[in-house]
């Protein structure tokens, strides 16, 4: 036991020595030549001796001679643990203030990715600067290649949430009773911030067209679906018409979940207008889309739009879904008479009903259609029968 006691104390002090440890002084100049990058690697954090060090740098040689007071008292107690973190809420604080120049200073310095997200949410600093409307910022920004996609898809939910929320007034008439008694520097920050007369709806409408713009001045295709996704989640078919001209493809790309557009649409109650569009310009219709239609768009207008669009191919959709369709859904009587139409196809495809349906077709009327398949009943060779001949003429005459 003492023996197993003595040898884990040798391998700790081992790996004691596998962590280098050298002279502060040398680890100060060590650490002086590698970017933050390399500082917040995680083989580098292990080390607590290291981690301290190497904020304690990005403090002192980068941020410190750089920043205000007002930046200095907000942060410098938790970046001892963070520096990556901090930066962050730095990031955010330059954001929602307009500070251009510290934003500018920490992407040069390469402190920060233009795109970074800065927070659990994934804001970045363009959607921040959008979101408190500091134009200047979003412009700055923009011209740093940042990327509009996200931050206008944030704000485009952001609006629709703000245009069907009953309490709207009761919020900005509380932002207004924040404003007289919280210090301009603090009220900015809060969620009340974008509560002011023209600035929340109209001004949200106003930089959507600014990011909008900026991505079709890019003349690029969109780099993922979430964008497009959330502009059909809120029917909003005049952002559509936009993407659609400035990238085509959005109606055949596939998101992570491997469903196009049409189904992201037609499973949304608002977005029948969009998937209206999405048809006029050939959507691809398949089994999936119509059982979406049919189960959550709660529209009979729509599931027969998609299966007029659906041309010859209507019944064997129906047929497909049919299974999976509650025996209470108002949408059965909708789909009936496809499921009708199936049934006369399969008469249509069967031998002796096509063989009368002929007959019919060269009779001139009822007794003699079944004169006719009487006749090819009892003389299936069509062989000559005198008397069977002769009665008819009797008849005739």
């Amino acid at each position: 036991m003492r023996e197993n006691t003595e040898r884990r104390d040798l391998d700790s002090k081992d790996n004691d020595n596998e962590s280098i440890q050298l002279p502060e002084e040398m680890w100060l100049h060590i650490l002086s030549f590698m970017s933050l990058k390399e500082l917040t690697n995680p083989v580098l954090l292990v080390n607590t001796q290291l981690r301290r060090l190497a904020n304690e740098l990005i403090w002192e040689i980068l941020l410190k001679p750089f920043l205000n007071g007002e930046y200095q008292q907000f942060f410098r107690p938790e970046f001892g643990k963070s520096a990556t973190l901090t930066i962050r809420a730095i990031m955010q604080h330059a954001a929602t203030k307009a500070d251009i120049e510290t934003i500018k200073y920490a992407i040069e310095k390469k402190l920060i990715d233009v795109n970074a997200p800065l927070g659990r949410e994934q804001q970045s600093l363009l959607y921040l600067a959008a979101r408190h409307q500091k134009h200047e910022l979003v412009k700055f920004l923009l011209d740093k290649q940042a990327d509009p996609e996200l931050p206008l898809a944030k704000l485009i939910k952001e609006e629709a949430q703000l245009r069907k929320t009953d309490q709207h007034q009761q919020l900005y008439e509380r932002r207004l009773a924040n404003q007289r008694a919280t210090p301009e520097c603090l009220y900015e920050s809060s969620d009340f911030s974008y509560f002011n007369p023209g600035s929340s709806y109209r001004s949200h409408a106003s930089m959507i067209n600014s990011l909008l713009t900026a991505l079709e001045n890019r003349k690029q295709q969109l780099r993922g679906t979430q964008l497009t996704k959330e502009v059909v989640a809120q029917n909003r078919d005049d952002l559509l018409k936009r993407l659609f001209i400035l990238d085509r493809e959005i109606i055949t790309r596939t998101d992570s979940s491997n469903h196009k557009l049409l189904y992201k649409a037609v499973s949304s109650r608002k977005g029948t207008v969009c998937a209206q569009f999405l048809l006029g310009n050939g959507a691809e219709i398949d089994a999936e889309v119509l059982l979406a239609a049919i189960l959550k768009s709660n529209s009979s207008d729509l599931v027969q739009k998609i299966l007029d669009h659906a041309g010859d191919n209507a019944v064997d959709l129906v047929k497909e879904v049919m299974p999976l369709i509650p025996t209470d859904s108002k949408m059965l009587s909708l789909l009936q008479p496809y499921t009708e139409g199936e049934k006369m196809s399969k008469k249509r495809k069967s031998p002796e009903v096509s063989e009368r349906s002929d007959e019919a077709i060269s009779s001139p009327g009822r007794s003699g259609i079944f004169a006719l398949n009487s006749q090819v009943s009892n003389n299936p060779q069509n062989t000559k029968d005198p008397q069977s001949a002769s009665v008819k003429l009797g008849r005739l005459g």
